[in-house]
């Protein structure tokens, strides 16, 4: 096996991956900590470089230059999962789905191409502006509306269910 010649990267361009990574890492405790409200719990330590090494695992089939960043724009069922540990199944996928396309913008940014969703841009605005004005109705509501102090997870889970269908 014949192996290919990597890439060279400068200097200047691993700065700008290091800071569109940063911004990355910034996006998902941000939204997390804006759904999540004071006194929660925080998502895994390792959740932002768990996603980061999915990636990298897929990037090698879909041949993507970026090396680090999700250039991809998929959104990452792993991520929801982890996230999903320490909030509703729909504010996860909401962050994972923000987070993917950030990435696939920052990977374009870097690359100096389009990304590949670019033509739906004002879609993928609209629906970033949804699922942030989603994640902040669902926190505020959950600040309001106390968790019950038994810890059994049916009743935390019906309690979260009838928060969601407050909201709907």
């Amino acid at each position: 096996v014949a192996l290919r010649e990597a890439r060279r990267w400068t200097p200047q361009e691993e700065h700008k991956r290091i800071s569109a990574m940063k911004g990355l890492r910034s996006k998902m405790v941000r939204l997390t900590t804006e759904h999540s409200g004071v006194g929660s719990q925080k998502p895994n330590v390792l959740t932002f470089e768990r996603w980061l090494a999915r990636f990298a695992l897929r990037r090698e089939s879909a041949k993507f230059e970026e090396p680090v960043i999700p250039a991809d724009g998929v959104v990452d069922v792993a991520l929801v999962r982890d996230l999903e540990r320490v909030m509703s199944t729909e504010a996860a996928t909401s962050i994972a789905q923000a987070l993917a396309m950030e990435a696939e913008r920052s990977a374009a940014r870097l690359s100096g191409l389009p990304p590949a969703s670019a033509g739906n841009a004002e879609q993928q605005v609209v629906a970033i502006r949804a699922c942030v004005k989603r994640i902040r109705a669902l926190a505020l509501k959950a600040q309001r509306k106390a968790p019950p102090a038994a810890k059994g997870k049916g009743v935390v889970a019906e309690w979260e269910a009838e928060v969601l269908r407050e909201l709907a």
